[in-house]
């Protein structure tokens, strides 16, 4: 196109760490590089710093709406406000972009997809999926398997809750069936949305790169994630509090914050083994943290495209992960560049753990193989699939006027 493509994104904010966010701002900046005009409209960021570098070509706006601060409100008090900061939402995002025009406008939050497919003016409408598609049925089923002996109420509680995920994921893919196209993650995710009339898969771009790879000799198992009951590490460490004796130079790092972070100290405490794992919280520096260890775990409950598993593979460290949905069985080559085993095979996943402990040579074959994987995961490479998208997108919309 002669003119600049004019892009919108739409999200929550960029305030705080996580994957969504990360991956936006990695896009964004990239966009405007290449001499999109870009536009990142938030909706609560409220004048906190943004969390990710954003390029200074990118033109911000806050819409205020501040969703962020009923998210821990009682059930239907926090349900009132949704409704209300909704409709205020819908009626500045409409006003922003009814005079900002842009050619796309792409959603890859939440709180937008239930009304910005309405909004009329003239954009296409692009929804993005960066988790498994029932990740709110999974994350209370983690829940639940991490309360030890529940109660029979307990169970049936959690029961409700799982269906309720179920009811609002049927919601959202009736509002995701209005849009233009729907990207998904991966093609396991994309196999439970064959209704929609325009599906495409592009996964996410390798968020770092590094100057040189892990040796794979340092006696360092790493985890990295939110402190959360998706991303299931007390289950990591009761692992490794059964073989960590068995190794007793090696030790379990676990990067990332969360409000699990005193039951799983107690649960370490517990185990014995203070001195084989580290709880190291949040850093915006993760690099070294990679290029000291030796291999990359996960035990997660579900993903979208785990961002911490481009980062491993760009280190060159062999991957050991459950099979959750999505993402592990789509960058791991099982025997190949890591090992995926069935969900739950505490048994199995500590059988491929003591492998890559104990044989180097196996570890560095499979880091080898790791980071020739994560050559196609390139940043050029995934944002060239993107800006095809958008080209021939636009291109249809002008040869149908």
């Amino acid at each position: 196109m002669s003119t600049p493509i004019k892009l919108a994104y739409c999200l929550l904010g960029i305030y705080k760490p996580g994957g969504l966010e990360r991956i936006t701002a990695s896009k964004i900046n990239y966009f405007a590089s290449i001499g999109y005009e870009v536009y990142l409209i938030t909706s609560s960021q409220a004048g906190r710093d943004f969390f990710y570098e954003i390029d200074p070509r990118v033109k911000h706006i806050d819409l205020d709406i501040r969703h962020d601060l009923y998210e821990h409100l009682p059930r239907i008090k926090a349900y009132r406000e949704s409704v209300k900061k909704g409709r205020l939402h819908r009626k500045r995002l409409e006003r922003l972009l009814m005079d900002i025009r842009p050619d796309i406008t792409i959603v890859p939050g939440y709180h937008e997809n239930k009304f910005a497919y309405k909004i009329k003016d003239g954009s296409l409408k692009i929804i993005e999926h960066h988790s498994a598609k029932y990740w709110n049925v999974y994350i209370y089923s983690s829940v639940l398997d991490a309360i030890p002996n529940p109660s029979l109420k307990t169970k049936l509680s959690f029961q409700l809750r799982m269906l309720w995920g179920r009811l609002m994921t049927a919601k959202y893919s009736w509002h995701d069936r209005h849009y233009d196209v729907l990207v998904l993650l991966t093609e396991e995710d994309r196999q439970g949305f064959k209704w929609h009339r325009h599906t495409e898969v592009i996964p996410n771009p390798r968020p770092m790169e590094f100057d040189s790879t892990a040796s794979l000799d340092a006696p360092v198992i790493l985890g990295v994630g939110r402190l959360v009951p998706s991303k299931n590490f007390g289950e990591m460490i009761s692992i490794w509090g059964k073989m960590a004796k068995d190794y007793p130079d090696w030790k379990l790092q676990i990067l990332g914050g969360g409000y699990m972070k005193e039951s799983l100290e107690a649960q370490i405490k517990d185990l014995g083994i203070g001195a084989q794992v580290e709880l190291l919280g949040d850093t915006k520096n993760v690099g070294p943290y990679y290029l000291n260890a030796s291999i990359s775990v996960s035990t997660s409950a579900y993903e979208g495209f785990p961002l911490f598993m481009l980062e491993s593979i760009t280190a060159g460290l062999p991957l050991l992960s459950y099979a959750c949905p999505c993402g592990p069985r789509d960058i791991i080559q099982d025997g190949v560049n890591g090992f995926v085993v069935e969900m739950k095979d505490k048994d199995a996943f500590a059988d491929r753990l003591r492998m890559l402990i104990e044989n180097t040579d196996l570890r560095k074959k499979m880091g080898v193989n790791a980071r020739e994987t994560a050559d196609l995961y390139t940043p050029s490479r995934v944002m060239e699939r993107w800006h095809s998208l958008f080209t021939s997108l636009l291109e249809s919309k002008e040869k149908n006027r």
